[in-house]
């Protein structure tokens, strides 16, 4: 079998990833490159795609994180216009339905895969001094891709919403004490 079609039996809704099927995948595209290109474009797909159920974004994330390491792979998914920016909104998601751990992992994979493939982010690298602009042929990519125009409507839509909540935690927090851990009393 193809690693695409490994790819698309570990992305079905019946489909567990494991660990033996991640390295058969691996394996494959150490044995046939000239399949990466497919096989990143279909775990791209199901993480960037904003209608992908999250436990299929969870799959893809956790998949493409192992294939992160071989460098084509890494440079593959380098050239998917809209996998930067589904990284970036993954790395804020919450609330998905698969639980506060799933949640946790599908952040830290999109973290991971962010910096693996295409460096830190804008905000770390202006940290260390190199305020560097990005690429503004990368962005014309990006804004060409279908997907793109989905993750800027999801964007734009969920931007109001994120900053009620936030208000909302501004004020509850300004208007309680904050207690340590395990409900103990906080101690003046």
């Amino acid at each position: 079998a193809t690693a695409g079609d490994r790819i698309a039996r570990a992305l079905a809704p019946s489909s567990n990833v494991s660990f033996p099927m991640i390295t058969e995948i691996c394996e494959r595209l150490a044995a046939e490159p000239q399949e990466a290109p497919e096989a990143v474009r279909m775990i791209a797909d199901a993480f960037c795609n904003t209608e992908s159920p999250p436990r299929r974004r969870l799959k893809a994330l956790t998949i493409m994180n192992e294939l992160a390491y071989d460098e084509n792979c890494a440079s593959e998914l380098r050239e998917i216009p809209a996998a930067l920016l589904a990284l970036q909104r993954l790395r804020r998601v919450y609330k998905t339905g698969l639980g506060e751990a799933a949640d946790g992992q599908i952040r830290m994979f999109a973290t991971e895969l962010e910096h693996k493939c295409f460096g830190p982010s804008p905000q770390q690298r202006h940290a260390s001094g190199d305020a560097g602009s990005g690429s503004a042929e990368a962005l014309h990519a990006a804004e060409s891709d279908p997907l793109w125009s989905s993750l800027q409507k999801a964007t734009e839509a969920a931007a109001p919403l994120i900053s009620t909540a936030l208000e909302s935690v501004q004020d509850a927090l300004s208007a309680t004490a904050w207690r340590p851990a395990f409900g103990k009393p906080a101690t003046p």
